[in-house]
């Protein structure tokens, strides 16, 4: 019985942080604030957690393995490369809006050592995944052969910043035709000559 309501008491801490996290980011948020949110006391806090800082880390692992999931099923899918392309930027973007600039902006900024090391973590993960999809791509056919990986890559991170240019939402009157857009006229260039387009 001890064991079921210690569970229950860290998830709550665990469910009120990311809720705080997410909406406000982490410099705003106090352990005060966390315990109000859950409705449990600063000392059951820290019979779990040293500081708000790694109660942040454990929020951040979080969301990545969640994303993280999505993102192989995106790649281990068979859909043509495009239409991964496609959905890993949606995939990127829906997490962005959900985490919330600020957090995002927080965990980037403050250069915690622990914040650092899991996002370098985070970045060489997804490095390797992406390289790979690019070669297995390179190799069927669907991207040219003679462009460098690390350039695909690089217009990836570039296509990514594009998704939240304010200006260029204005365009569109639905952000999924804008995603679509972006996404063709990044990688449609670099596909071989005459290839022919499957529908996505």
């Amino acid at each position: 019985m001890i064991k079921k309501v210690t569970n229950r008491t860290y998830a709550l801490f665990i469910k009120a942080s990311k809720t705080l996290f997410f909406k406000f980011g982490y410099r705003r948020v106090t352990i005060e604030d966390i315990c109000k949110e859950a409705s449990l006391s600063k000392m059951s806090f820290y019979r779990y957690f040293k500081n708000k800082e790694e109660i942040a880390n454990i929020t951040l692992k979080n969301i990545i393995a969640e994303c993280n999931r999505s993102f192989e099923s995106i790649m281990e899918c068979d859909a043509p490369f495009l239409k991964k392309i496609q959905d890993l930027v949606i995939l990127n973007n829906n997490y962005t809006e959900q985490i919330g600039l600020d957090f995002i902006n927080d965990v980037f900024s403050l250069k915690k050592n622990s914040f650092k090391t899991i996002i370098e973590n985070q970045y060489g993960y997804e490095r390797k995944k992406l390289t790979d999809c690019f070669k297995k791509a390179q190799k069927k056919g669907e991207l040219n052969r003679k462009t460098p990986v690390a350039f695909l890559i690089y217009m990836l991170d570039d296509l990514r910043e594009k998704m939240n240019d304010e200006n260029l939402k204005k365009i569109y009157s639905d952000e999924k035709d804008m995603w679509l857009d972006l996404t063709d006229f990044y990688f449609f260039g670099i596909s071989p000559k005459n290839q022919k387009v499957q529908s996505l």
